[in-house]
């Protein structure tokens, strides 16, 4: 069974990946991150991303070759699966979704339309 409350962000220690995470840490949810390993930098990232939440609300998961079978299945099990890729929805639409769910309130909208 799937945690809602849990998200899956695979390769956290990207810039853009990092701080979605601290938007979803500080909006409650619990964060499992993918990373290839545990390198000093992802250290300190662990240690930055500590002043978002209670220190039990952040896992990381070692993915060394993402090309192999069966990689990613200890990453996903338990977690909440929205996908940007997700067949009835637009990429567009899942993000500002679940930029909502995490910051509760709306998305920038654009200084020029049309």
């Amino acid at each position: 069974m799937s945690n809602p409350r849990l998200v899956l962000i695979t390769g956290i220690n990207g810039y853009i990946a990092a701080h979605t995470a601290a938007t979803f840490l500080r909006a409650g949810y619990s964060v499992r991150g993918t990373v290839r390993a545990r390198t000093p930098n992802v250290e300190l990232l662990v240690n930055k991303l500590s002043e978002h939440h209670d220190g039990t609300k952040l896992e990381l998961v070692e993915v060394p070759d993402i090309s192999a079978n069966g990689a990613f299945d200890r990453a996903v099990q338990g977690a909440s699966i929205n996908s940007p890729f997700s067949p009835t929805s637009t990429p567009q639409l899942t993000m500002i979704s679940a930029s909502r769910r995490a910051s509760n309130r709306p998305p920038c909208q654009p200084r020029v339309s049309g």
